[in-house]
């Protein structure tokens, strides 16, 4: 406490020293002040006139920067627009040279393409042709080879005619010899009545011996009726195979020649179970080409095939009718075989072949009908 009111004893001491002082001063600081005043203003007076040139001077010159100043920037300007604009061009340029390139590749592959597609469409065409005239060359071998096979039926035909007819004629002549014979003993001999001659043997001279006496080649058309199966009467379609003889025929198409097996191959299990009536299978009409007759003697009989049995139908003589012609592509015959479960015309191979496979599938279509003057061959075997 007495150091605190000592301290504050000599503040109160300074303190009034001071003010003092400072009142003392304050006349002799106005004076000076008011002195430098006045010289300030007299030279400011006399330095007028070149400050202001000076300050003209520092305008012109900062005039002169800011003019620099705004061309420089105006050439900085420039050059970025020119290099900005040369930069675009150059950028257009460039990308007109590549789509310049593009379309030009793009025609490039539109022209190998078309012209990989023409050397496509080209090969194809060739392709086509050489297979057209492979079949055509084919076509024709075949017509060639048919026609020669039908000239060489024709002329084994025509040959065995006529070893058939000197075969007849040489028959007669003996007879004719031994009757003259005869009627020489009975003249020259003591009298009483003639004896009986033999009757003529069943070949006349007018008839034709290979329609008679000799194997000859057809081709039947048969109509099946549909077999009948369960307590309903459901209909179902055959399996038809021919039967002439000992010898069994298995369609195979109204083109080709049918095949022939043995009765017992043909009917056993294994055909059976195979391909059993062949291109008849399932089918009411059917066309057996090549089919041989052997003389008064032939017999056919179609048989439908089953898995488990087979159904024989009804065996009927059958010989080639001679009055099958054709006539405006179509063949009509006047004769037909009528059974019970079947219909058949017996065609001539030779007429056949001229008909066609497309008559004979008409005839089929037709219903094998025969003509006002038709004979209907119903007879049984004997």
């Amino acid at each position: 406490m007495p150091s605190a009111v000592v301290s504050l004893t000599i503040s109160m001491v300074v303190a009034t020293v001071m003010g003092g002082t400072m009142l003392c001063a304050a006349p002799v600081v106005a004076g000076e002040n008011a002195a430098h005043k006045l010289a300030d203003k007299f030279s400011r007076a006399a330095g007028a006139p070149k400050k202001a040139d000076a300050e003209r001077k520092h305008a012109a010159r900062r005039d002169l920067q800011q003019l620099r100043k705004a061309e420089a920037r105006r050439k900085a300007y420039e050059e970025d627009m020119l290099a900005r604009a040369s930069a675009e061009a150059m950028s257009r340029r460039a990308e007109e040279i590549r789509l310049a390139e593009e379309s030009a590749r793009a025609e490039e592959d539109r022209k190998s393409e078309a012209a990989r597609l023409s050397k496509e469409v080209e090969e194809k065409r060739r392709a086509a042709k050489a297979i057209r005239l492979v079949k055509d060359a084919k076509e024709k071998q075949l017509a060639k080879g048919a026609r020669e096979a039908a000239e060489e039926r024709a002329a084994l035909e025509d040959l065995r005619a006529q070893q058939a007819r000197r075969i007849v004629r040489k028959f007669q002549r003996a007879r004719e010899q031994r009757i003259r014979e005869a009627n020489a003993r009975m003249k020259n001999g003591l009298g009483g009545p003639r004896p009986p001659l033999a009757e003529l043997d069943e070949i006349q001279p007018d008839e034709d011996p290979i329609a008679t006496k000799y194997p000859a080649r057809v081709t039947v058309l048969l109509i099946m009726e549909p077999r009948r199966r369960g307590w309903r009467r459901y209909k179902k379609a055959a399996n038809p195979v021919l039967c002439v003889g000992t010898r069994c025929y298995i369609s195979a198409g109204a083109e080709t020649t049918a095949d022939a097996l043995p009765r017992r191959r043909a009917l056993g299990p294994r055909n059976s179970l195979g391909r059993r009536a062949g291109s008849c299978n399932n089918e009411l009409i059917c066309v057996f080409r090549g089919v041989t007759l052997d003389g008064n003697s032939s017999y056919i009989q179609p048989i439908d095939m089953g898995l488990l049995r087979h159904r024989r139908r009804d065996i009927r003589k059958a010989e080639p009718d001679r009055t099958c012609t054709v006539a405006n592509d179509s063949l009509h015959c006047t004769s037909v075989i009528i059974a019970h479960h079947y219909r058949a015309w017996i065609v001539p191979d030779a007429v056949a072949e001229q008909a066609g496979p497309e008559a004979l599938e008409n005839a089929l279509y037709n219903g094998l009908t025969a003509t006002r003057s038709a004979r209907l061959v119903t007879g049984r075997a004997p």
